[in-house]
């Protein structure tokens, strides 16, 4: 199907079009209400190094560099299942993430929450950054590291409300309204199809059934007069009724054999009358057609046909 035969379907089956268009406003509807926006949230832990190392400098900003590999130990301890176990029990709706920073060089990892709700966010980010100092003391107890020596943490940025992240609800909304639509034109293309063909089939049975009541008239058939002689003798030896003689110009409905027979009587009756005409064609026409032909004979070439006999 063409474009443009598609674009006229759609134009003569308007009806549907619209029926697709509000089915599509109510799926779309649906999608809204039954996927939910999620909310997310972020803070930003930096690690700081013992006290001890601190000392020389007195600023531990100056020391941040010797920190990175206990920052990936504790990413990775954190991320296991033993200590994730429990707040994924505590908040079975949200998505908890801990990583490296990757904008810098710093020891700094951040922790991300995402959720269905905004509450339920905050507070599942809540939880997951008050257990960072709790890894940091797991890894170090084990070791008896001293207090002038152990590393700590501080929250160097935090988000004071989550941010409500539509792209997920974007998406779904964007696939439904698409299929929707894509639907509607296709089945649109095709119920046109399907009445467009029954209205045709309807039409040409009804034509049919005209034609058969009413059988198009036949072509004329020029005859000679030997002709129809020669039809009228090989006529004769099919049984047939006996012919009917009807009168000038008058139509009747007969049989193959009796056309000829009345076309021949209609000759005779006419040549017995007398005429002036002066016609110089010497042939007899029957308008003939099968199944209930009309008979026509042209009675100025009959008479003078009978006349160019005697």
């Amino acid at each position: 199907m063409y474009v443009r035969d598609l674009g006229s379907s759609l134009l003569r089956r308007w009806y549907l079009v619209l029926i697709g268009l509000i089915f599509t406003a109510m799926a779309c509807l649906a999608t809204y209400r039954v996927v939910p926006p999620n909310f997310a949230a972020q803070d930003s832990i930096l690690l700081l190094p013992p006290a001890r190392t601190v000392q020389d400098t007195g600023n531990p900003y100056l020391s941040l560099g010797s920190l990175n590999q206990a920052l990936d130990v504790l990413i990775n301890s954190m991320n296991s299942d033993t200590a994730r176990g429990p707040m994924a029990d505590a908040f079975p709706g949200v998505t908890l993430a801990t990583a490296r920073d990757g904008t810098t060089s710093a020891p700094i990892m951040t922790l991300t929450a995402t959720g269905g709700t905004a509450g339920e966010t905050v507070q599942a980010l809540n939880v997951l950054r008050d257990s960072v100092p709790t890894a940091l003391t797991r890894l170090q107890d084990p070791l008896a590291v001293p207090g002038e020596a152990r590393i700590s943490s501080m929250v160097l940025a935090a988000d004071d409300a989550p941010t409500m992240d539509s792209k997920a609800r974007t998406r779904a909304l964007v696939s439904v309204a698409a299929l929707c639509l894509a639907a509607t034109v296709l089945l649109t293309g095709f119920l046109d199809r399907v009445l467009t063909n029954r209205r045709a089939r309807r039409l040409v049975r009804t034509h049919g059934d005209t034609e058969e009541r009413y059988p198009p008239a036949a072509p004329d058939i020029m005859l000679s007069a030997a002709d129809a002689r020669s039809i009228q003798s090989r006529a004769e030896r099919d049984p047939a009724p006996a012919p009917v003689r009807p009168r000038l110009g008058a139509s009747v409905r007969t049989r193959p054999a009796e056309r000829v027979r009345l076309g021949l009587a209609v000759a005779e009756l006419s040549s017995q009358q007398p005429t002036t005409d002066g016609s110089s064609e010497g042939d007899t026409r029957v308008s003939a057609e099968d199944d209930g032909a009309e008979i026509a004979v042209d009675r100025t070439r009959a008479r003078h046909a009978a006349r160019t006999r005697k």
